[in-house]
């Protein structure tokens, strides 16, 4: 391929990939995976009604994602602190509370994936089920972006899911927050877990219509390399 035609080549796929969107941001999320031992720098809080169970939050040793291998985790078990009326859910409405963490990062701008493992596990100290396993929460700024809810869980089981988001996030900081919310006061049979938090690069796939027209385009230019190639030649 000539020089001339080779830079043409290269400019038009450029061109093309960048308006397919492309886009490269991440941010360092210090401690997802709780590897130190201790929170720092995640900051814990509750809601406003919201508590934690005596002895949390704290990092405990659980095997998260269900791959069979236990790690640090951050580990909770949470609920509201003062029942706002004698029969909740009957004269009042639900209760929605509990706490979470969040930590504040810097992220340098453009699609962003967003990710946490979570789980909750029902000890077999009182048996029985438990109705309400806790709603894990993804937030960024205070914006809901993903949630999961367990609801029944028998006595010695886990339930295990995921938290994700892919989009675009503005350059800049930015509040990272994984909420943990029962309709209920914490039960000390159940143990909230997240681990595996982190803010990396998403690279989308380009649309079938934009890789139709990045085809097209390099049409005429892979006529023209022929074509000189023919001249070339004789």
């Amino acid at each position: 391929m000539i020089p001339s035609l080779r830079r043409r080549v290269f400019a038009c796929v450029s061109a093309g990939l960048l308006g397919a969107g492309l886009g490269s941001a991440q941010a360092q999320v210090v401690n997802g995976g709780f590897e130190t031992g201790d929170l720092a720098p995640w900051i814990a809080y509750t809601t406003p009604n919201g508590t934690f169970s005596p002895g949390f939050p704290s990092i405990s040793t659980f095997d998260v994602s269900g791959n069979g291998t236990s790690s640090s985790a951050f580990s909770i078990s949470v609920g509201y602190e003062t029942a706002p009326c004698s029969f909740p859910g009957y004269t009042c409405p639900w209760p929605t509370e509990g706490g979470g963490i969040r930590q504040t990062t810097t992220f340098l701008g453009g699609n962003t994936a967003l990710h946490a493992n979570v789980a909750v596990a029902n000890s077999t100290e009182y048996g029985g089920l438990n109705g309400d396993g806790g709603t894990f929460s993804l937030l960024l700024d205070g914006v809901l972006l993903d949630s999961v809810s367990f609801v029944d869980i028998v006595a010695g089981t886990v339930l295990r899911g995921q938290l994700d988001f892919t989009g675009f996030v503005s350059a800049g900081s930015h509040t990272l927050e994984l909420l943990v919310t029962r309709n209920w006061a914490p039960s000390i049979t159940l143990t909230q877990y997240i681990d595996g938090v982190s803010a990396v690069a998403a690279v989308p796939v380009p649309e079938p219509g934009t890789a139709l027209l990045l085809g097209l385009g390099l049409l005429p230019l892979l006529r023209l390399r022929n074509r000189g190639r023919r001249a070339f030649v004789g």
